[in-house]
């Protein structure tokens, strides 16, 4: 692809990017750029920044250098900050952990709801339960719908241990409903041991949206 040197007014730059640039003029005419005041771009020989008619141009390619995408496409020149889809990260994942946290919480309160009706041999009704359990798969499946950007590799701790808990937890309520109709001890236990199941694989997702939160946060300040 053919080589272009695209300048840019380095007033537009900061009215559009809304980033505070330092301008230094030496006395030898040459200008040196600071992003953000400390660090400073540095053009190759051939495309250096130049003043005309009171005007300061600067190639636009010099903000890869400040972590930005600079692409020219026929006539258009489009300027991406790389940082961005790493702070939709931090929205998309804090709303996750909010569905996976409250989905779950849901099914493991009308568990226990349902276990303290039959305890004190009241009626049951396990509607509540069955959408609680829907409601864990419904998370998961939100979760492939919101565009995560990756860094490096797909999160893929996030997807086994949210797919853990979800199969541990419709698991863990169809023996509570077998327990319901039997009364056989050996399915209360069974829902216990898909319960403590269940309970464990919440636990790993939290920290696994947790982590992936951070690394996500660390990249949006460097």
């Amino acid at each position: 692809m053919r080589k272009k040197s695209i300048f840019v007014i380095l007033t537009l730059l900061i009215l559009t990017l809304s980033t505070v640039t330092a301008v230094q003029a030496y006395k030898d005419g040459r200008i040196k750029i600071l992003w953000n005041g400390n660090t400073e771009l540095v053009p190759s020989e051939n495309d250096a920044p130049l003043t005309k008619n009171d005007r300061i141009y600067v190639p636009a390619y010099l903000l890869r250098q400040a972590n930005f995408s600079v692409q020219l496409t026929n006539q258009t020149l489009t300027i991406r900050d790389n940082r961005f889809k790493y702070l939709t990260n931090l929205s998309i994942l804090d709303r996750l952990q909010r569905d996976f946290t409250s989905s779950y919480n849901e099914f493991d309160e009308e568990s226990l709801n349902i276990l303290g009706k039959i305890l004190l041999k009241e009626p049951v009704n396990t509607t509540k339960l069955q959408e609680s359990v829907d409601a864990v798969d419904k998370a998961i499946n939100s979760f492939d719908e919101l565009h995560l950007a990756y860094i490096v590799d797909r999160p893929d701790e996030i997807f086994t241990f949210a797919g853990e808990r979800a199969e541990n937890s419709k698991l863990a309520a169809q023996k509570l409903i077998s327990y319901i109709k039997s009364n056989d001890p050996n399915d209360l236990k069974e829902f216990l041991a898909y319960k403590d199941k269940a309970n464990e694989a919440n636990s790993r997702t939290k920290i696994a949206v947790g982590q992936y939160f951070n690394r996500s946060l660390e990249k949006t300040l460097h």
